[in-house]
């Protein structure tokens, strides 16, 4: 009779594979699950209620749930369970290839094992599964050497190496073979993403390079003990890759021996472990951190059982309890508390355990001097049986807060004053606020508040009679959208930056556009107002009608370029005027030059030259009034060095005889001061130039003109040489000489007075005022 398969049945495997992992129930916390785990060296646990199966936890569940922000320490091992969930039952009628595709496709490394009434009867990890598909190839060596049927036998080798190899390749862990002595022959790919080695490196002793310096002892005497006592090899270590990463392992490894029962090495498996161990390190971490934390908190901590006697104390240096703490411990509320606190207290605890909610109460004591002491009780369940209960001393607070009602009662008392003035300013600010809507509303120029987005906020009577808009029209408008787009560029900038704070005001005279179209000119000047923490709040505008302003600007600027140009035309005719005067001067003048041709007396020759000069000294006047850009004024300094340079021509007078010396500041005379002081000038200098130097004359003669300003509208005209000098005994006011007294005569039409003397040649000095 044929033996029955392996690979079709696996009853006779379940001993091999059925591991009976510790069990806890659904209120264990995860702590002690953890901590569970660690000390039976096992990768998963059973969550049992009354011995019927409610789940199964495995490492992964673990890393699962820890990173959770929940508080791993108190929370239940229901939180952890995954909800989905694969269980086998009749493990008898079941392929082994099913078991694989299971772990496979659900990515699960253990399968819980049931009985049919739901009890636990093992659990299949990879693991084991692993181990004994290994093995394998060893029975179908025994069945080839005990039925010869090698076709038969190669076929289901075939299967096997294949089914090993595609278990072997995703297999979530690493799996290594070595030979006797521990050198390493095979290793998965898992193995060395684990490890961070290459196969060929991992191959002999190569793998141990890779083992931290601090765990490399230690797993060798634990290999070395293994093979010696024939015991399973289990140790957790560390590899460091080349990068310097630390990766904790689970190494396992068991004996494989030959048919007939020769040792000829080992297999086994390593496991990442890393996430559990700094899951372990972070709540080892956490515990320290949540004990340390207490112990500096002033705060002192009761553990109550579920029945509410004490079982734990932690208390800080500042908050010492009243008795000691094996006193306390084992005791209920009622042995050791006033019974009014302890009935408090323990209600407290009751309805912590039933709402799972916090509870707080206040109680008093009075400690070993007799001093009464103020506390707060506040008592939560930490959801695995136990109530904890943080005892506070509050009498500080207690203190405060009588001091604090004190001086609430005073603040009352000052709060009572307060509103008292502040009613007294309300009623204040009112009357102003009603003194401002008066001359708002009743102000004889437009007036409005607008916003900083340039909205009327609010306009007068008279705004709205000035821009025929009604108030309500106004207000969903802005002043720029009324605005004449010539002036609405500059209006805008003044705006903003007045709104800005580069100005305090602005004031600006431009054009609205009223309802029907019409233009109104108007004057504002706009302020701004800001709030109590100095931001802006809106511009307060006083607008005033200038149109009948800006009307009569229009019409006097109007008249002014009439006028301008009615000056202009008479300019030109004065201009004219003195043209032809100057014209006709100049035909008396030619006319006496005519005349003297014929004449042969001396002395009526020499009148006629004198006239002749005078009438020639008019004329320039003339000349150089209608040459000039001024028709009031004449340029003196100008005309005296063109009369005394025709003069001299008129004379013909040698300039190197007799030498000029003139200083003349600028001055201007209007026209009849200029007639009057032109013939004056045209008198003396004649005067010199006949008179002064008679023939022969030695030395080089010489004619000084001066003509200055003394002082504020007082001007001296000097004129001297430096000749014969003047007769003795003349007196010019009996002088029968017509120069002289027409000197006289000129002298009383410029107001001045005239002074002559000898000083080395005739002096003659004329002081007149400016007309």
């Amino acid at each position: 009779m044929q033996p029955q398969n392996p690979l079709k049945n696996l009853f006779w495997l379940t001993q091999v594979l059925l591991t009976y992992p510790p069990s806890v129930t659904p209120q264990t916390s995860l702590k002690e699950v953890i901590t569970l785990m660690h000390k039976e060296n096992s990768s998963c646990v059973l969550v049992l209620q009354e011995d019927q199966f409610i789940g199964l936890i495995t490492e992964r569940d673990i890393i699962r749930c820890l990173a959770t922000p929940n508080n791993p320490q108190t929370l239940p091992i229901t939180e952890a369970l995954d909800q989905k969930t694969i269980t086998l039952k009749d493990i008898t009628q079941l392929k082994l290839d099913r078991v694989i595709n299971l772990l496979l496709e659900n990515h699960f490394s253990h399968l819980a094992v049931l009985k049919t009434n739901n009890q636990p009867l093992g659990v299949l990890s990879a693991e084991s599964l692993l181990t004994v598909i290994l093995g394998l190839q060893h029975q179908v060596s025994q069945l080839e050497a005990q039925h010869q049927e090698r076709g038969r036998i190669a076929a289901a080798l075939k299967d096997v190496e294949a089914r090993y190899a595609t278990l072997v390749s995703a297999a979530p862990v690493g799996i290594f073979r070595t030979d006797v002595e521990g050198h390493c022959s095979y290793v998965n790919e898992r193995w060395g993403e684990i490890t961070g080695l290459s196969r060929q490196d991992a191959m002999g002793m190569g793998w141990l390079i890779r083992v931290h310096s601090d765990d490399r002892e230690r797993i060798t005497r634990q290999w070395y003990r293994s093979t010696q006592t024939h015991i399973p090899f289990r140790s957790e270590y560390r590899f460091q890759h080349k990068d310097g990463t630390l990766i904790w392992v689970l190494g396992e490894a068991v004996e494989e021996r030959s048919p007939n029962g020769e040792l000829i090495g080992y297999i086994g498996t390593i496991t990442d472990i890393s996430d559990r161990i700094q899951a372990e390190e972070a709540l080892a971490k956490s515990e320290a951190t949540n004990r340390a934390l207490l112990q500096a908190l002033p705060d002192m901590l009761l553990r109550h059982s579920r029945q509410g006697t004490y079982v734990d104390i932690i208390s800080s240096g500042e908050l010492k309890p009243f008795i000691s703490p094996k006193e306390l411990i084992g005791k209920h509320p009622e042995d050791i508390l006033p019974p009014q606190v302890a009935k408090i207290a323990n209600k407290a605890l009751e309805e912590a355990l039933r709402t799972n909610e916090l509870q707080t109460y206040e109680y008093q004591l009075q400690i070993e001097d007799h001093e009464w002491r103020d506390y707060e009780a506040r008592v939560v369940s930490t959801g695995n049986g136990e109530i904890l209960s943080i005892v506070r001393d509050i009498s500080e607070r207690k203190r405060s807060e009588t001091e604090r009602q004190i001086a609430e009662a005073a603040l009352q008392q000052l709060n009572t004053q307060l509103e008292a003035r502040v009613e007294q300013r309300t009623l204040a600010l009112r009357e102003s606020e009603e003194r401002f809507r008066k001359i708002f509303e009743e102000s004889p120029i437009g007036m409005a508040l607008v916003g900083l987005d340039y909205h009327f906020l609010k306009v007068n009577t008279v705004l709205c009679q000035m821009l025929g808009y009604t108030e309500l029209e106004l207000l969903q408008l802005k002043f720029d959208e009324i605005t004449h787009p010539e002036d609405r560029q500059m209006s805008s900038q003044l705006a903003l930056e007045l709104f800005q704070g580069i100005t305090s005001s602005a004031q600006i005279e431009k054009r609205y556009i009223k309802k029907n179209g019409a233009i109104v000119w108007v004057n504002i000047t706009t302020c701004l107002i800001h709030q109590s923490d100095g931001n802006p709040l809106y511009a307060l505008s006083l607008i005033e009608d200038i149109s009948e302003k800006k009307k009569a600007e229009e019409e006097r600027k109007r008249a002014e370029v009439e006028l301008k140009t009615s000056l202009q035309q008479k300019e030109l005719l004065l201009k004219e005027v003195h043209h032809r005067v100057k014209n006709n001067l100049q035909v008396i003048s030619s006319l006496f030059s005519l005349q003297s041709q014929y004449i042969e007396d001396s002395n009526i020759l020499s009148i006629l030259e004198d006239s002749q000069n005078r009438i020639s000294s008019m004329a320039l006047i003339h000349e150089k009034l209608y040459q000039s850009e001024n028709l009031a004024k004449i340029d003196f300094k100008d005309y005296i060095q063109t009369l005394v340079k025709y003069l001299l021509t008129s004379y013909n007078i040698n300039p190197q005889l007799i030498h000029l010396d003139l200083n003349i500041e600028d001055i201007s005379l209007d026209l009849d001061q200029a007639i009057a002081c032109g013939l004056l000038l045209n008198e003396l200098v004649s005067n010199s130039l006949k008179h002064a130097f008679p023939t022969p004359w030695e030395k080089p003669g010489k004619i000084s003109i001066n003509f200055t300003i003394v002082k504020k509208q007082l001007f001296s005209l000097k004129i001297e040489d430096n000749g014969i000098g003047l007769p003795e005994g003349l007196n010019v006011k009996t002088t029968p000489s017509l120069g002289l007294r027409l000197v006289r005569a000129l002298t009383r039409q410029l107001k001045g007075t005239l002074e002559m003397y000898n000083n080395n040649g005739a002096v003659f000095q004329l002081i007149f005022p400016q007309q």
